[in-house]
């Protein structure tokens, strides 16, 4: 049985993934260390340092301390309105020493942990253990993010014991994705943590306005039974995990390394969790309206956050990736796997528009209930259908070859349409509705 993981490492459910950006992480010793360099200084990025109008943070799930041996979940933001796509570097030092480590670093998505050594004429991707002539650790992105996407989740294991304070530097760029090095900003910023001291681990915490539907999917903060979410907030986990192993049969997992959520008193089924994430489908039978929202672990339970549920919230693939010039473009495939849209409308895709006659793939999530009922946290074993389904392309109806949870996964809608004739142009806009119930999303297609 195909069984996806998470809706943040998903790669957009199996479809192909794709580079973004032109250029990997910044060489190693460029967050502005005293002693060191800044991306600005050594010529990945030319351009302005710390100009105004753009930053970079990092947010700490338990204010500027640590606990020694205790992992954090740290957030990395670029903000730049001038840029089109962003990336960083962050490394952490001992105050009393800053060419001394402190700590280690597990890469999120989209980073990864590089190696170097002092003086940094030796960098290797980190694999296990840093070795003894690379002591120096950094985080940084793989490839830039496009805006409006502008960060990033990674991991921090402090030192085993007390070290004095911990200073985190972190450096990051706004880029133009123009190709060359030339016309980007760099902004720097560094954070002095303290030692904790006494009590035992944080409870965990959601984040106010932490849940929305999946990102990818318009990130709506109305929810049905059954749509997949995104909870954010701290202390959720110790580390990352997804459901592998969890499944009983068909039916998955109600917790995952030890994370459980509540909704509406209901278990939710669990398909990921980090530190400050987890990914969750809303289980059945909840009722409509306010609903309760909890997440526990051993440590206790969380704050209560209220969402409000309603039978249906659809929202169709269409990730951040996919805006382009104002216009949100629907996340559909050709059956040869190349994407809808106009020809290069992502660099690096392989994209062209659709025809009159062709038959395109998309995915959704939160569309309800369809016939046969399949209920959530279960695997899709047969083939169903939404009532009352209708697409659109601009004014003209079209045909939905299918319509219905898709088999071999859980919580997920898979359509299959037919490009209707009579309609032409690169921001056609494409809706759809279940039961009567309309997209949340403005989204736009190509057809030729």
């Amino acid at each position: 049985m195909k069984k996806f993981h998470t809706i943040a490492a998903w790669g957009l459910f199996g479809l192909p993934l794709f580079l973004l950006a032109n250029s990997s992480g910044p060489p190693g010793g460029s967050t502005n260390v005293p002693g060191e360099s800044t991306c600005a200084q050594s010529g990945c990025h030319v351009g302005p340092l710390n100009p105004s109008g753009g930053s970079v943070a990092v947010t700490f799930p338990s204010g500027l301390t640590y606990t020694p041996g205790t992992r954090q979940s740290l957030v990395i933001t670029v903000t730049d309105p001038t840029a089109r796509g962003f990336g960083f570097q962050l490394t952490a030092r001992l105050a009393s020493n800053s060419k001394t480590q402190a700590g280690t670093f597990v890469a999120g998505a989209g980073t990864t942990v590089i190696c170097n050594s002092g003086d940094f004429t030796r960098e290797s991707d980190k694999f296990g253990t840093c070795p003894a002539n690379q002591p120096l650790e950094s985080v940084e992105h793989n490839n830039p993010l496009r805006a409006p996407a502008n960060s990033w989740t990674i991991s921090w294991d402090p030192p085993s014991t007390a070290q004095g304070n911990v200073v985190i530097y972190v450096a990051g760029n706004g880029v133009n994705l123009n190709g060359q090095n030339t016309g980007d900003r760099v902004f720097t910023a560094n954070y002095t943590l303290t030692p904790a001291t006494g009590g035992g681990a944080p409870r965990p915490a959601i984040s106010d306005g932490g849940i929305i539907t999946a990102g990818g999917f318009g990130g709506n903060r109305t929810v049905a039974s059954g749509t997949w979410i995104e909870i954010f907030g701290t202390n959720f986990a110790a580390g990352t995990g997804d459901w592998g192993q969890g499944f009983t049969g068909n039916n998955a997992p109600t917790t995952t390394n030890g994370v459980s959520v509540s909704v509406g008193g209901r278990p939710a089924f669990i398909s990921f969790v980090s530190p400050g994430q987890i990914n969750a489908q809303v289980p059945g039978d909840i009722g409509v309206g306010p609903t309760a929202v909890i997440v526990r672990n051993a440590a206790g339970e969380s704050n209560t956050l209220s969402i409000t549920v309603a039978a249906r919230s659809p929202g169709l693939l269409s990730p951040p990736q996919f805006r382009v010039n104002n216009n949100q473009y629907l996340g559909a495939l050709h059956q040869d796997g190349a994407f809808v849209g106009p020809v290069g409308f992502i660099p690096g895709v392989n994209s062209r528009p659709a025809r009159a006659g062709d038959v395109i793939l998309t995915y959704g999530v939160g569309f309800g209930a369809v016939t046969p009922a399949n209920p959530p946290g279960v695997i899709t074993t047969a083939l169903n259908s939404l009532p009352n389904f209708t697409v659109r392309f601009g004014n003209v109806n079209a045909t939905a070859i299918y319509a219905g949870l898709a088999p071999n996964f859980v919580g997920l809608y898979q359509f299959n349409i037919t490009v209707p004739a009579g309609v032409t142009g690169n921001t056609v806009p494409i809706t759809m509705t279940t039961d009567g119930v309309a997209l949340s999303q403005t989204l736009v297609t190509a057809v030729q």
